[in-house]
């Protein structure tokens, strides 16, 4: 009796990890802990191309870096949703808020007289 009990507990408990996973990347993401929200999500079963909770939590990431102005992470954050998780619909609305990263982080770097990583941030704009 106890060993079925067991069996069933572990049974359900298989069952129910992606959605405790899930569960816990959302409220990792409303605490503003994206990393480890997506590896909640990935740890959930999501993977890219579809992933929407990852999509998601990396576009806000990369929003709240570009609010920040660090450039450089919100560029990586916001290709990460616009590239790697294609298949979403964060992945279109990650693509303004990508360029405008890119077009201040080339203004950055310029006015840093950083030449010639600013020409290749302009030039992935431009790609783009």
């Amino acid at each position: 009796m106890l060993a079925t009990g067991l069996l069933l507990v572990g049974v359900v408990g298989l069952a129910l990890a992606p959605t405790l996973h899930t569960l816990q990347g959302h409220a990792l993401e409303r605490q503003g802990n994206y990393q480890r929200a997506i590896e909640e999500y990935t740890a959930g079963g999501e993977h890219s191309p579809d992933g929407q909770n990852s999509a998601r939590s990396y576009l806000e990431w990369g929003q709240l870096d570009l609010r920040n102005q660090d450039y450089a992470l919100a560029v990586q954050h916001l290709e990460a949703a616009a590239e790697t998780y294609h298949a979403t619909s964060a992945a279109s609305q990650a693509r303004e808020p990508l360029g405008t990263a890119l077009l201040e982080w080339g203004r950055q770097l310029a006015v840093e007289q950083r030449y010639q990583q600013a020409i290749q941030q302009f030039e992935h704009l431009r790609t783009r």
